[in-house]
């Protein structure tokens, strides 16, 4: 992730490429204050430490355990959901919720 950032602030045609991850500047100014890509570089070295951690997770622990962790994964949308755009949930979906998260908790348990 900084490797791709140094190349971005030495090279400009390495700039102009990654500045298509932001899209087009809607004030249609020269200037940005902030570069979103690096939201992008931070998701991405996210999601490759994940799936390492999942591959070390389906080589050492029990599939079952990890295939049932695994399927919660929709749970960290819904919370994200509720905590950055205020989404409110139905009593269904809180139900569902707890029952996620104690089903996770004696998974982990067991």
């Amino acid at each position: 992730m900084l490797g791709l950032e140094a190349l971005v602030k030495v090279s400009a045609r390495i700039r102009r490429a990654a500045s298509t991850l932001d899209g087009p500047d809607p004030a249609g100014s020269v200037t940005r204050r902030a570069w979103p890509g690096k939201q992008a570089i931070g998701a991405g070295g996210l999601l490759a430490v994940g799936q390492a951690l999942l591959v070390i997770a389906l080589d050492r622990g029990n599939l079952a355990v990890v295939a049932a962790l695994l399927a919660t994964y929709p749970l960290a949308t819904v919370l994200l959901a509720r905590l950055l755009l205020g989404e409110r949930f139905g009593h269904r979906t809180r139900v569902g919720i707890g029952v996620a998260l104690l089903a996770a908790t004696l998974l982990g348990a067991s």
